[in-house]
């Protein structure tokens, strides 16, 4: 598969061409887990230091600066009470279509609390601004910086003791910086066998040292350094790879073995990143005319309708077919067997226990303690194969339970997790297909603001009540995939010449395209306009209220997913294209 993975500062694009393949054999794979394992470690030592470093700024601050942690306490008030009123006027509002007299009442409090919030967060930002031009703040944010950094070190250090190759760690310190830029506190993440091993290719060395590609044809073998014994490296054999296509000439920057566990059977891929010169940014064609997006998740005529384009004269749409839909409420389904065989093994084990205390080896009676308190399949399928090696006189009965509902939960958790998979994959080849498409047909693209695809599908607070009022919208949400198919947009249509605009989504579908009346719209998708009468579909009208942004702003407006390079080559582009032909 041929993926994009970024584009440089001048302009080129960095390929991402993935292989199946399988490790050459035990020892083989013995050894990439093992840099996986090492390299998980190592993310959790380096998500530890910013857990610290974040707590340590916290705390100087508040050392600092003591009237500011009582203005954090009552900004934590605040934050409580709003999402309390949010809930509260959601539940009010499931009980009735109008406002109640103690909706009014909750609309007036939550009012109150924001503008008491807002002189809050006033306050605290005042008291920033005036620690953070204090030359004792400076010197503490020095030296917080420079633990850090011997932090940081020490782990490397401890990382390349432990047998971790330094391609690998690089790798894997660029993830955890990735997640470290989050304005949340980054999470641990447990090794459950998948993970990555990689080399980096440096300019000036050999890439022989490094990985190396032997036989022709179709299937192939890689082998990919994973150590040292001294100056002689130590290579992980990978074979067959299937090379369903050619490499570019050239030698790649990065060479990833990649390890995704798939229910309980291991997925590999031998990834190879190539930045060529076919990857340069293909100059955008300023002949071809633009299109609008409006992306959804509605259900349409053979499947479920995730984007409406409209070009100026004619409408298309892009449909998740059945075919494809049908694997996630499968998955959905398979889970909910699984769950149901779980909780009726582990009553029939915890009955047996009660009365057969007087039976069980001390191990089985401390390890099944709080059985009656499990929610883990995984945690009685790991006891039960324990127990297969540990049997003791009288478990034959209880034993034959545990042990055929492992056999089937094993059964029905790959089946689960391999058609979750192939749906999403038969989907992103959709997606991908479709977009390369536009392509070749259009010059720009316009879509919506990304407005927050992830928040759309949340499930209320469970004193919100109504917790299924909108499973609709989360079941939409999951099987169309409306924010992967807009990253798609984002992410492909700049590298192969078509420029991608995002307009304000507010209004798009309520203001009529024809005279600009704000229609109150609902769950209805088809529309009558009140001013002037006109009947149109709601996704359609936001296309043509999308096209005609772009009509009046593109002259003005940059492109996304551009490098400020090709950014300014369409300017100039544009700009010569209207004094060569002005409007008549």
């Amino acid at each position: 598969m041929l993926q994009t993975d970024g584009m440089d500062t001048a302009g080129v694009v960095t390929r991402v061409y993935s292989y199946g393949c399988w490790p050459g054999g035990d020892g083989d794979e013995r050894a990439l887990i093992e840099q996986m394992r090492l390299g998980r470690r190592y993310y959790n030592a380096l998500i530890e230091i910013e857990r610290w470093r974040r707590a340590e700024t916290d705390a100087t601050l508040v050392r600092l600066a003591p009237g500011l942690a009582a203005v954090e306490a009552q900004l934590a008030g605040f934050n409580d009470e709003i999402e309390r009123l949010i809930a509260a006027i959601r539940a009010a509002r499931a009980t009735s279509r109008k406002d109640a007299p103690a909706s009014t009442t909750l609309k007036e409090h939550f009012a109150t609390t924001k503008a008491v919030r807002k002189k809050a967060w006033a306050e605290r930002k005042a008291i920033r601004t005036q620690l953070f031009g204090d030359p004792i703040w400076l010197k503490e944010q020095k030296r917080i910086a420079g633990e850090v950094a011997a932090r940081r070190r020490g782990a490397y250090a401890a990382a390349g003791e432990s047998g971790l190759y330094w391609g690998t760690a690089l790798r894997v310190a660029q993830a955890a910086d990735a997640a470290c830029r989050a304005p949340a506190p980054p999470r641990f993440k447990r090794f459950d066998g998948s993970g990555i091993a990689a080399v980096q290719i440096q300019k000036g060395h050999r890439p022989g040292g490094m990985f190396r590609i032997e036989g022709e044809g179709r299937h192939r073998t890689v082998l990919l350094r994973v150590g040292s014994n001294g100056v002689a490296p130590v290579w992980a054999r990978l074979a067959p790879v299937t090379f369903h296509r050619e490499l570019p000439p050239g030698a790649p920057s990065w060479v990833i073995v990649r390890c995704l566990r798939v229910g309980l059977r291991r997925e590999w891929a031998a990834q190879f990143v190539v930045g060529t010169e076919s990857g340069v940014v293909t100059p955008p064609d300023v002949s071809l005319p633009p299109a609008a997006i409006d992306i959804g998740w509605r259900v349409g005529e053979g499947g479920r309708l995730v984007a409406t384009l409209y070009d100026g004269e004619k409408f298309e749409r892009l449909v998740v077919p059945d075919s494809i839909l049908r694997r996630f409420p499968k998955a959905d389904s398979l889970r909910s067997i699984r769950d149901r065989n779980f909780n009726e093994a582990r009553a029939h084990v915890v009955e047996w226990r009660k009365g057969a205390l007087d039976l069980l080896p001390p191990w089985w009676a401390e390890a099944t303690a709080t059985l009656h308190l499990w929610h883990s399949p995984a945690r009685l399928g790991v006891l039960t194969a324990k127990w297969r090696s540990m049997r003791f006189d009288g478990d034959n009965h209880v034993f034959e339970i545990a042990e055929a509902w492992r056999k089937q939960d094993k059964h029905l958790y790959d089946w689960e997790c391999s058609n979750r998979l192939k749906g999403q994959r038969a989907r992103r080849d959709l997606f991908r297909v479709w977009t390369a498409g536009l392509a070749r047909r259009f010059g720009a693209v316009v879509v919506e603001d990304e407005v927050g695809f992830t928040t759309f599908g949340r499930l209320p607070a469970p004193e919100a009540g109504g917790a299924g009022k909108d499973k609709h919208i989360r079941v939409g949400m999951k099987e169309g995939a409306p924010g992967e198919l807009w990253a798609w947009i984002k992410s492909s249509l700049p590298e192969k010449g078509a420029s991608v605009y995002t307009a304000p989504a507010e209004n798009t579908t309520t203001d009529c395209a024809d005279c600009g009346f704000r229609n109150e719209v609902g769950a209805t998708l088809k529309v009558v306009c009140g001013g002037c009468g006109r009947a149109w579909d709601q996704d359609e009208n936001a296309c043509r209220n999308l096209l005609s942004w772009y009509s009046a702003n593109s002259a003005v407006v940059e492109p996304v997913g551009r490098t400020a390079r090709a950014a300014k080559w369409s300017k100039r582009h544009r700009k010569s294209g209207a004094e060569a032909q002005p409007d008549l």
